[in-house]
């Protein structure tokens, strides 16, 4: 078979066959040697593999944006195959034949409705988060991928902060088995400093993990990992958690339904747990808690009610900004409205007391 000879139809029926279980044309063999070609991204393989890479944003098989952590910029002109001289297909259909493939793999749908995937992929023993977005909702004609390397060389405590009295309070947190929220942008490295943060844990702490991708990659043995396929399967494993006799609860990642049981459980006297928050600040942090809290709970209706909860039950917010900690505060409670917590980062030098503050 002539690979470059192939229609894009020709792979849409090679595709329905993989759905059904069926050879197709008895090419599968040409058909999947060519996907992974493709699926290495070509010349974009050898950057996908260097240590200072973060994440790869592929517009089309011909513009990708490289994100390192110095750096960023285009590259241009990605694939040069035999198939981009092809009068039958078109590079836009390379990109819809990758979508589609990967689709299958993980065994989710790709398509106007499911305009959105998610999944780990595994490239030259480095793993990455893929996410794709189908074309209908970019206003182009590609489908976008992103790609987020995971993992990366652990970082100790001292590399997210210079100050000896951070480094210090952060280790007596750690020991303390205090419960602790770390927030941020996207990027700020929020899952990095969390794994860091677990990783100094008693070898004999058994730690739940609950995540929709194997993102916190913690080099420990006495851990059970539960991976969900999205929040109503989180909220489940969340509230089964407890059963697992966990030292520590850890959330990659609180967004849904599963902070109703991940509060419930520190509410109740739960110690250790820690999860990672999108947020502009650390006492935006507690206040989205709250919003999300009231967004997915039926039994409460007070802001202020929830408040009290949650600042009952959050003894640390940790705020990262570029990879570093630019805020920590300790939660004492709350006023109405109000948060009331003290900022140990805010301009004390060591040895100074922080001032107690309460703020709207």
């Amino acid at each position: 078979m002539d690979i470059s000879t192939t229609t894009t139809n020709d792979f849409q029926n090679f595709f329905t066959s993989l759905e059904l279980g069926q050879i197709y044309d008895g090419h599968s063999t040409e058909y999947l040697s060519f996907i992974d070609e493709l699926d290495s991204f070509f010349s974009l393989k050898t950057i996908l593999i260097e240590d200072e890479l973060e994440e790869i944003i592929l517009h089309s098989l011909n513009t990708a944006l490289i994100i390192k952590s110095d750096q960023k910029y285009l590259i241009h002109n990605l694939l040069q195959s035999q198939l981009l001289n092809s009068q039958n297909i078109r590079e836009v259909c390379l990109i819809d034949i990758l979508c589609r493939y990967h689709s299958i793999k993980h065994n989710q749908k790709f398509n106007s409705q499911d305009a959105f995937l998610s999944f780990s992929l595994d490239i030259e023993s480095n793993q990455f988060r893929c996410s794709m977005i189908h074309k209908k909702f970019t206003q182009g004609e590609n489908h976008k991928i992103y790609l987020r390397k995971l993992g990366g060389n652990l970082r100790e405590f001292n590399e997210f902060t210079s100050k000896e009295n951070e480094q210090k309070l952060l280790q007596e947190i750690l020991n303390r088995k205090e419960n602790i929220i770390v927030a941020g942008a996207t990027g700020s490295g929020k899952t990095t400093f969390l794994r860091s943060f677990l990783n100094q844990t008693l070898e004999c702490d058994h730690l739940v993990t609950i995540e929709d991708l194997d993102e916190l990659r913690l080099k420990r043995q006495n851990q059970t990992k539960l991976i969900s396929e999205n929040s109503l399967e989180q909220r489940a494993f969340c509230e089964y958690t407890l059963r697992l006799r966990p030292d520590r609860i850890v959330i990659g990642e609180l967004r849904g339904q599963e902070i109703i049981p991940f509060v419930l459980s520190m509410n109740t006297g739960h110690k250790g747990c820690a999860t990672t928050l999108h947020a502009d600040n650390a006492l935006e942090a507690i206040h989205r808690l709250a919003t999300l809290f009231q967004l997915h709970q039926t039994g409460f209706s007070s802001y202020s009610l929830i408040l009290t909860m949650l600042t009952r039950s959050i003894d640390y917010v940790v705020f990262l900004e570029e990879k570093s900690i630019k805020e920590i505060i300790h939660v004492k409670g709350s006023q109405e409205n109000r948060v009331i917590y003290e900022n140990l980062t805010e301009g004390n030098k060591p040895g100074e007391q922080a001032v107690l503050r309460e703020i709207i």
